[in-house]
């Protein structure tokens, strides 16, 4: 298959990539240093010392679930893998403590896990979520990590859900044991229920009809989705509230919470954290795939630097010192969390091909094209974060010449017009002869503008959808610029900041970090002109350019 090689990208990305080399190299001492402070820093008492002498001559019984990948799961050689996979290596290495898979759990459900902690089979539980019914038979520890919860429904459904409660119709498919029904009992006890053995079967149920709707954390939605093997759903609401999830002993093992709790006081999270988005695959060409990972480690790196350091020159603009460590916090968090996704992916079809799982060369070609995609994706965020950077310090020059705006428009619909109509999209353009009027402008920048208020519209249309593209001439004989979509529209509560430099709304794509519209809005301002849009949830979106 031939792929185009872009050299301004692949420079920038060797620029970012020489960048990271060094904050990391820097970064490496400063770690290197607090890891040999913290080693064996932890203390215990009499009490947990006693308990942890008592328990290290047999091995702890855990149960994990098995198909909540890439969260928590067992793979293809019996190995447990995930986010208590490395809480359970943390703790052996403070205590010396030692722990085994309880010896059915492959053969068992959730459910059916659940059912042996509570007979005593199973001593710990690393990965769980806390509710009513659960505290009475389990012992649970501090939380240690939290998950955005999504609901997912077929690619019809058109408006986001944000609230169970105003749901009146539709059937919900839970995997049985999962903390969830006992939340959607208690937000719409009238919602109907069908109960499933696992996660997967679950979504299985939404993709083929027998089901309305499932919830799950976007890990697990984003790992079953870029298998391909669920192409008919996508999420179509997010709760507010995190999943925080925890470890949980049997009531004869609670001795052990207090030792849980000091570790997790102590833990490095992001260290522990790097297991949850890694794919369930074998490595047989491991040496490859670490260049490959260190190499989109490193620019990722570079763009974690600039990220933080345009933000930081925004709350010092506003003279927020004493919140902005919190809210930077928070920012530099979410976006480490979407940033995940596209690297995890890359790694799961490097492994693919690396590791010869590819059955036919149309798998591999099929393998490079998503990798591809989401490299591509990256090089455009750093372009993003890039650009915001240069308006934002006033050091970005326009070269402005004279330009005809219907031939812009025109050009722009003719490019993008093979993108919207792989997803069965049409564009529609009416170029009024009126407003055919040559207007000094930065030809690249401003078309860029206008490719992005575009490519929005694709990206939240479906497949049968029509975008219109207009041009009008208004009495004031300024040339207004009219992009209506069918898409899925924006909500009152988001409408008011979508122009806001990172911000991120209900209908938001996955791997966005809101800088998009901002840099739009920016270049049209600064070309004399203005931005606005008119929107309604499940209706579509009309975008207007006045210039």
């Amino acid at each position: 298959m031939n792929i185009s090689f872009d050299f301004k990208k692949t420079m920038r990305t060797i620029i970012c990539f020489l960048m990271a080399m060094v904050i990391a190299s820097s970064q490496n001492v400063a770690f290197g240093e607090h890891a040999k402070k913290d080693q064996g820093a932890i203390e215990f008492t009499d009490k947990e010392l006693e308990w942890i002498r008592e328990h290290k001559e047999s091995k702890i019984r855990i149960g994990v679930a098995q198909d909540y990948v890439p969260v928590e799961y067992i793979d293809s050689n019996g190995i447990q893998r995930g986010l208590g996979s490395g809480m359970l290596k943390k703790i052996s290495e403070e205590t010396g403590l030692e722990f085994e898979l309880y010896y059915n759990n492959e053969n068992e459900t959730w459910e059916e896990i659940l059912q042996s902690m509570w007979a005593g089979r199973i001593d710990l539980l690393p990965l769980v979520s806390y509710t009513e019914e659960r505290s009475r038979y389990l012992q649970f520890s501090k939380p240690y990590t939290e998950f955005t919860q999504v609901v997912v429904s077929r690619k019809e459904k058109k408006c986001f859900i944000s609230d169970l409660s105003r749901l009146t119709e539709g059937v919900f498919a839970v995997p049985r044991g999962y903390w969830f029904l006992d939340l959607i009992k208690s937000q719409n006890p009238a919602i109907d229920i069908v109960e499933v053995k696992s996660m997967k079967e679950a979504l299985e149920y939404v993709s083929k009809g027998r089901a309305d709707y499932t919830i799950c954390e976007i890990p697990v939605y984003t790992y079953y989705k870029e298998q391909g093997i669920y192409d008919g759903i996508r999420i179509v609401g997010e709760f507010k509230e995190k999943n925080k999830a925890a470890m949980a002993t049997s009531k004869e093992f609670e001795g052990m919470i207090p030792i849980i709790n000091k570790v997790i006081e102590n833990l490095n999270y992001d260290e522990i954290y790097e297991n949850a988005l890694v794919f369930p695959v074998d490595s047989t060409s491991g040496a490859r795939l670490r260049m490959t990972v260190i190499f989109l480690s490193m620019a990722l790196l570079a763009t974690f630097y600039f990220l933080y350091h345009t933000f930081e020159k925004l709350v010092n603009a506003k003279q927020q010192a004493e919140e902005a460590s919190d809210e930077k916090s928070k920012f530099m968090s979410g976006i480490a969390h979407d940033l995940r996704t596209p690297i995890a992916i890359i790694m799961g079809y490097s492994e693919m091909i690396n590791g010869k799982k590819a059955k036919t060369q149309s798998d591999i070609e099929r393998y490079i094209s998503k990798i591809y995609e989401k490299a591509e994706g990256l090089s455009s965020l750093i372009e993003e974060i890039f650009m915001a950077s240069r308006l934002e310090d006033n050091r970005f020059e326009f070269q402005m010449e004279d330009t005809s705006i219907n031939e812009l428009v025109s050009d722009v619909a003719e490019d993008l017009g093979f993108k919207a109509a792989e997803k069965g999209i049409e564009i529609q353009v009416k170029l009024v002869e009126g407003a055919d009027a040559v207007r000094k402008v930065d030809r690249v920048e401003f078309r860029r503008a206008i490719e992005n208020i575009v490519t929005n519209a694709i990206k939240y249309s479906e497949e049968g959808d029509v975008i219109q593209i207009r041009t009008i001439k208004r009495s004031d004989g300024r040339i207004l610029i009219h992009v209506k979509d069918e898409g899925l529209g924006i909500s009152e509560i988001d409408i008011g900041h979508i122009f806001e430099r990172y911000y991120r709304g209900e209908n938001r794509n996955s791997e966005s970090v809101g800088l998009g519209l901002y840099i739009t809005k920016e270049i049209i301002q600064r070309h004399g002109g203005d931005i606005w849009v008119e929107s309604k949830c499940g209706i579509g979106s009309i975008f207007y350019v006045a210039i």
